[in-house]
């Protein structure tokens, strides 16, 4: 019993430092389809995983390595927020090594604010059509290191279109390949 312990102990303190997937916590069922869409057609096309509310997201945070190169989080989800699903990840001590985008409708400043204080390295705007959706997987895809760099809770405390953050890095780091271009926007 006691070697279980130790094996369950050492499998938490020792994670391995790999980023090949992407977690993505959203409940909406179209919105899951709009972005599998949109990934299946950035390239490189990431592995994605998907959870219908922030309880199973943690769950699997805590219990399975390696880290997923980026989180994208949904703010409104049933059982657990995004925002509780952030505090509760945030305790854990690898998560300074995956970058949290929170994706939501709400702009509300307060919950903005309170993202950022929690540890979101940024905050989108759910996109209000299809073709927004590809500029969000464009930037999980290309920029995940650049959002990883980004200081936490010293952003402009703001919502932001996933355009204007690739405008904006794109401007940051000219010509390194931090920003790619997604393959034509096929929706089929």
């Amino acid at each position: 019993m006691a070697t279980l312990n130790v094996a369950s102990s050492l499998k938490k303190s020792v994670r391995p430092d790999v980023y090949s997937e992407i977690w993505i916590a959203e409940d909406n069922t179209d919105v899951r389809i709009f972005l599998q869409r949109a990934f299946r057609n950035s390239e490189p096309s990431p592995n994605l995983v998907f959870f219908r509310n922030g309880a199973e997201l943690v769950e699997h945070f805590h219990e399975h390595s390696p880290l997923p190169r980026l989180l994208l989080l949904d703010m409104e989800m049933p059982v657990m927020n995004g925002l509780t699903a952030l505090s509760c990840i945030g305790a854990d001590e690898y998560s300074a090594q995956t970058p949290v985008v929170i994706f939501s409708s709400l702009e509300n400043p307060e919950i903005v604010r309170q993202a950022y204080r929690s540890g979101a390295k940024l905050y989108l705007k759910k996109p209000a059509r299809l073709e927004g959706f590809s500029d969000v997987a464009e930037l999980c895809v290309h920029c995940a290191e650049a959002i990883r760099a980004l200081p936490s809770g010293r952003l402009p405390l703001a919502a932001f279109e996933a355009k204007e953050v690739l405008q904006l890095l794109s401007r940051a780091v000219p010509r390194q390949g931090v920003v790619g271009r997604s393959r034509a926007g096929n929706w089929s």
